[in-house]
């Protein structure tokens, strides 16, 4: 049986708006092992992560992308938006932040229930990939929402930025 994630968000004393995410592998018989902890946080971005946890829809992530992403460390920026079509969409979050330097992103996408999965995978990671830097380390967390009527979120996370 495979093991499955969880992530968690810890309040830092000296910052009210930031927080760290920590990965967790939660096996079989329910114990935890401490995997990755990410580098300072928004509050926004660390509701919006730690809720995909929560929801039994989600995909199940894969580990070892995520903590390689989350051993990423630097500031952070965080940037979603919501369109009809996913290349629209990576486009208006990529352009709300200065990515060249980024060396690690989790990538969310949200899915309205008539979309085609893979199809649109394969467009938001062609979009992101022309203006993000060589070598970049990602992590892609994919989950469906039946508010969204044709229409795709797209919630980037840039780490090392």
């Amino acid at each position: 049986m495979r093991s499955r994630a969880v992530i968690r968000a810890v309040k830092l004393a000296a910052r009210r708006k930031t927080v760290l995410l920590r990965l967790y592998r939660v096996a079989d018989d329910g114990s935890e092992t401490l995997e990755a902890t990410s580098a300072p946080v928004t509050m926004v971005a660390a509701a919006a992560i730690c809720k995909l946890f929560q929801e039994p829809s989600s995909i199940r992530p894969d580990i070892e992308s995520l903590k390689r992403v989350f051993q990423v460390y630097g500031h952070t920026a965080w940037a979603g938006f919501v369109a009809r079509d996913a290349f629209t969409a990576v486009q208006q979050a990529s352009l709300q932040h200065d990515v060249r330097r980024a060396k690690g992103v989790l990538i969310i996408i949200t899915l309205a229930m008539d979309f085609n999965i893979v199809d649109t995978v394969d467009r938001v990671m062609n979009a992101l990939h022309r203006p993000a830097p060589a070598g970049l380390e990602s992590a892609l967390l994919v989950t469906y929402d039946e508010a969204l009527e044709g229409e795709v979120k797209v919630e980037l996370l840039w780490l090392g930025v």
